[in-house]
């Protein structure tokens, strides 16, 4: 008996790998300091182009308007680690433009502005059972990197870029007597310039 093709089947399997929500890396480049670092999570900014609604005769049409929506700001949760380094990296961007021990406060921002990069990682990964994977195939997937069992660093593939962020607040650390939980805490980040992948095709 011949088999019967699944095309519904087929298809699924020759997509290939899913993006996934956690396989992203956040590089910060500041004027003092830089680091690779995983954020809690990340929302990226969403710009949208507004529209307005022309009517005649009883009917209506939308046009694009003239400017763009788009908030120049972002928020991120870290976790603190034990000798509260990137808090402290993070509360001395912050003093530049208001110091509770001073008093002081900033009416510019200052040099201390950076880069924030956020990467996708550009692989379909196996749990391989050797340090190549030369014995496993993927379905669907021309080439893999078994990089989550061996801890080598894979290629990005999309990232956006954020030019000249510098911090508006910084989370304190919450203590209590009861638990023994990790602590986290959250930076506001505003930004300048930025690199969104995508719409580098309309720049030729």
């Amino acid at each position: 008996m011949a088999d019967v093709e699944n095309n519904a089947l087929t298809a699924l399997i020759e997509a290939g790998a899913d993006a996934q929500s956690n396989m992203y890396d956040v590089e910060l480049e500041f004027a003092d300091w830089n680091a690779t670092v995983r954020a809690e999570g990340f929302e990226i900014p969403v710009i949208e182009a507004p529209t307005y609604t022309n009517k005649y005769h009883g009917v209506g049409y939308d046009r694009v308007k003239t400017e763009q929506t788009f908030e120049r700001k972002f928020s991120m949760t870290f976790r603190m680690d034990a000798k509260y380094g990137l808090y402290q990296a993070f509360t001395s961007l912050l003093g530049w433009h208001v110091d509770p021990n001073t008093g002081g406060v900033a009416n510019a921002n200052i040099d201390k502005v950076g880069t924030v990069t956020v990467k996708t990682i550009n692989t379909a990964m196996v749990a391989a059972g050797n340090s190549d994977g030369s014995s496993y195939s993927a379905a669907g997937v021309e080439s893999y990197d078994n990089s989550a069992r061996t801890g080598i660093k894979t290629d990005n593939i999309m990232e956006w870029k954020f030019h000249g962020c510098f911090v508006t607040k910084v989370d304190m650390p919450k203590f209590k007597t009861d638990g023994a939980d990790n602590i986290t805490f959250a930076v506001d980040f505003h930004f300048g310039k930025v690199e969104y992948p995508g719409f580098k095709v309309n720049q030729q």
